[in-house]
């Protein structure tokens, strides 16, 4: 039920959804969504190119940025009906696991990067275990 002034405290009753792919983002209120709907593609491309720079080499960051964007903007809650049809309703219950690599272009080898190193033919020495001075 909204408040007198529109705002769904139980997002799960909200009229207020975006769609991301699999994903459906609840919000508190329309103001919430056109929101987050209003900053996404700026915080998607700003997020994948900032970790690209960063790791020199392309990165998909596309829904790391989603779900930190929503984080962000939906401050009376988290309501996310993920892929699977579980909900998410706690961002520390949120957890994303991995990318899929792939190659883009030529496969041949960039000499610039090309460096041949050796394992080392011993082991490790191990550790010894820590001791309590008496």
């Amino acid at each position: 039920m909204p408040t007198k002034d529109g705002v769904f405290y139980e997002l799960s009753d909200s009229p207020y959804r975006a769609l991301y792919g699999d994903y459906t983002f609840h919000f508190s209120s329309r103001k919430h969504q056109e929101s987050f709907l209003d900053k996404l593609s700026v915080r998607v491309e700003w997020l994948c190119d900032s970790f690209s720079k960063r790791f020199k080499f392309e990165i998909d960051a596309r829904l790391i940025a989603v779900f930190q964007l929503y984080f962000q903007v939906e401050t009376r809650g988290c309501y996310v009906k993920m892929a699977d049809g579980e909900v998410l309703r706690c961002k520390k219950n949120l957890k994303l696991h991995g990318l899929k690599a792939s190659v883009q272009g030529s496969t041949q080898p960039c000499e610039s990067t090309i460096m041949r190193f050796d394992a080392p033919s011993e082991p490790f020495p191990t550790m010894p275990l820590f001791s309590r001075n008496q």
